[in-house]
């Protein structure tokens, strides 16, 4: 054991022998023996320093065992120092009982035997050293407890200051989220308000697209009735002769600006009765070169007039389609009106009939020599009241009906149109043309055999090819 370890043993007795006795018997316990011959030197002695067990001699002068227990128990350092009386005499219960009250664990009779005055002493210094243990440890345990708390502080501290930082940025959030619900909320009204103004101009749209239909078909009606008489009037002075040659001019004026009147009363009242969904297509089968023929019947005055040449390039077998006689005549009429009114004249116009494989499709095609479309007017040319060019020299008159008319007219015979041109000024190396998709053929039909028609005289004739490829230039010209 090292010096470090051991614990000090104060020997208390007025009789050296038998301190020398006690020191005998408990060196072996290799601790700090402590003499003391006196109760006033073992008060000393206690002051100075701490022991783990007093051996105390009952029967002393001046101060005996029982008087310096009391003493050692009354201050607060020593009151729990373990106390072994020595005594030679033969004690009563009665002094028994006052030395555990002094605060005596012990009592050793003289002649004291070594093996027992050992053990006890061994176990009091055990059970101090015990205590020492027992009280580092517990300093040990409070300072561990401080550390701890001051951690804990720390921790609730640097936790206080996380959530501190933590609601200051939730409270930003909020005010953000605050903001943006009051913005949306903003956006969500006037979204509403918009909406419920787009449904109101929608419904006023709506209401002055019926007011303008309506308007057209009354128009239309309400200007008939002043051309029949108007044309009835033309028609009577033709009858007669007129030697007058400006009267005669006059005449030709009135008739021509009546028919061009009537053909635009008339397409405003198409128009009117598609848009109400009131035309009924009369559908039954029908050769597409019929078709064709009645159309150039009724082009042929304005091709004549403006001196253009115009070319068909046809399948020599016939064609049959499935569709409205009067109504496909009006779309390729269109078409060739619009081909003749706006090409300069002396201008070429071509006319293409094909049968698209593999989906049996009728194309028809009417190319010319015009000015050609600018790229953003082509989506537009089939629209209503749609005009490519209004200046001097292009007011050819016309509201911008007859393509309209055409689309609508293919659509109901389940078709298609479309605007094909490379842009103004270059109609001479490609020309703008215009394509209609009309009905599917009907289902196979028995060809019958043709029968030789009697040749009527006509005003003009046209070649017919087959080739589709030949430029403006070399297409085959009309002869008189």
């Amino acid at each position: 054991m090292t010096a470090r370890d051991r614990v000090n043993i104060l020997l208390v007795d007025d009789q050296p022998a038998r301190l020398l006795s006690y020191e005998a018997i408990l060196a072996p316990l290799e601790q700090n023996l402590v003499r003391a011959s006196s109760g006033v030197e073992a008060l000393q002695k206690l002051l100075r320093e701490e022991f783990a067990v007093i051996l105390l001699d009952v029967s002393m002068p001046e101060m005996d065992g029982f008087e310096t227990a009391a003493m050692i128990h009354q201050h607060p350092r020593f009151e729990r120092t373990p106390i072994i009386f020595v005594t030679g005499h033969n004690i009563t219960d009665l002094d028994a009982l006052r030395g555990y009250e002094l605060g005596a664990v012990d009592y050793v009779y003289v002649p004291i035997v070594p093996e027992i005055l050992r053990g006890k002493v061994s176990v009091l210094v055990e059970l101090h050293l015990k205590r020492q243990e027992l009280v580092r440890a517990n300093r040990e345990l409070e300072q561990a407890n401080a550390q701890l708390a001051l951690a804990n502080t720390t921790l609730q501290a640097e936790k206080t200051r996380e959530l501190e930082q933590l609601n200051a940025v939730l409270e930003r959030a909020n005010a953000g989220l605050a903001e943006a619900n009051r913005t949306l909320a903003a956006e969500v009204a006037e979204r509403l308000r918009a909406e419920e103004a787009l449904r109101h101009t929608h419904e006023q749209l709506r209401e002055a697209d019926r007011q303008k239909d309506e308007f057209l078909a009354m128009l239309a009606h309400e200007l008939r009735n002043p051309l029949a008489p108007i044309h009835s009037a033309v028609e009577l002075m033709g009858v007669k002769e007129i030697d007058d040659p400006e009267i005669r001019w006059c005449r030709d004026v009135i008739e021509r600006q009546t028919e061009q009147l009537h053909r635009l009363v008339d397409d405003l009242l198409d128009v009117s009765r598609i848009t109400q969904g009131k035309i009924k297509l009369q559908s039954a089968p029908l050769e597409v070169a019929a078709v064709i023929s009645r159309a150039l019947e009724t082009t042929r005055p304005l091709i004549d007039a403006r001196r253009h040449q115009i070319a068909v390039s046809a399948p020599d077998d016939p064609i049959w389609i499935e569709g409205d006689r009067t109504r496909l005549t009006q779309v390729v009429g269109n078409l060739l009106n619009n081909a003749a009114k706006y090409t300069p004249e002396g201008g070429q116009i071509r006319l293409t009939v094909e049968l698209a494989t593999p989906d049996a499709l009728v194309l028809i095609r009417v190319a010319d020599s015009g000015t050609g479309i600018s790229g953003e007017m082509l989506p537009k040319v089939f629209e209503l009241f749609t005009q490519v060019d209004r200046t001097v020299h292009q007011a050819q008159g016309g509201l911008g009906i007859g393509l309209a008319l055409v689309r609508r007219l293919v659509e109901l015979h389940g078709g298609s149109v479309a605007a094909h041109s490379e842009g103004p000024g270059r109609a001479a190396s490609s020309p703008s043309s215009c394509r209609c998709c009309a009905a599917r053929p009907p289902p196979s039909r028995p060809r019958r055999p043709r029968r030789p028609r009697p040749r009527a005289p006509r005003p003009a004739r046209c070649s017919w090819s087959t080739t589709t490829s030949t430029p403006p230039s070399a297409w085959p010209a009309c002869s008189r």
